[in-house]
């Protein structure tokens, strides 16, 4: 029949029209959700390079960290290597005799020291060769360098140091050490710090055997 006809085609136009919307929605649908998909795989590729980026940049702390240790110890080593040096020169000069007025400074060393014991009465240790300096004349030269009466006496039994004098209170209970070798080791952290302070430039350190002044 004809009326059934039209009414096929109503249905089957209906179904079409309404199978077309299905297929927007859906295309749509998918879209958003490819959108979506597409946000949340750069928000996950962001936080995983975040993390990298993260990863690096405690890598590259922990690495400059360590060659920062690294530097400070070969910076501390070069200056303990310069302070070995700085003392082995100062030892060659002050063991050549000949480069200086030994028995003055001797002198100077002896009298520095009783000064800061303040003894009334001392006894003077000196290396074997110095012991033919301590004559009544050079004895009596340190007591001038003194400035006060103070007995002096210099030790027949030889000190084992390489120069300078060790200084004892006739009671013992007081001792100087003024040896070369004292002296020296009293400079060192005077010199660290000033090695530390000109980082390495010109020192401008260089020891000198001691002199009055010094003393």
């Amino acid at each position: 029949m004809a009326s059934d006809k039209v009414l096929s085609e109503e249905i089957l136009k209906d179904a079409a029209t309404k199978a077309e919307r299905l297929l927007k929605r859906a295309e749509r649908d998918a879209r958003k959700l490819l959108a979506q998909a597409a946000k949340e795989a750069e928000a996950a590729a962001e936080r995983v390079l975040d993390a990298a980026r993260q990863r690096a940049e405690r890598a590259a702390q922990s690495l400059l960290a360590t060659v920062e240790q690294e530097a400070r110890r070969d910076l501390l080593a070069a200056r303990e290597a310069e302070l070995d040096r700085l003392f082995e020169a100062a030892r060659r000069r002050l063991a050549d005799r000949a480069a200086y007025d030994y028995p003055a400074t001797l002198a100077a060393l002896a009298a520095q020291a009783i000064s800061a014991m303040g003894a009334d009465s001392v006894t003077l240790e000196l290396a074997e060769c110095d012991l033919v300096i301590a004559t009544d004349a050079w004895l009596a030269e340190v007591r001038r360098r003194v400035g006060r009466d103070v007995a002096i006496a210099a030790s027949q039994n030889s000190a084992a140091i390489d120069g300078g004098v060790i200084v004892r209170s006739a009671d013992g209970r007081l001792v100087y050490d003024n040896s070369f070798a004292g002296r020296l080791r009293r400079l060192r952290p005077e010199l660290r710090r000033e090695l530390a302070a000109k980082v390495f430039g010109a020192t401008g350190v260089t020891p000198v055997p001691p002199t009055e002044k010094d003393a």
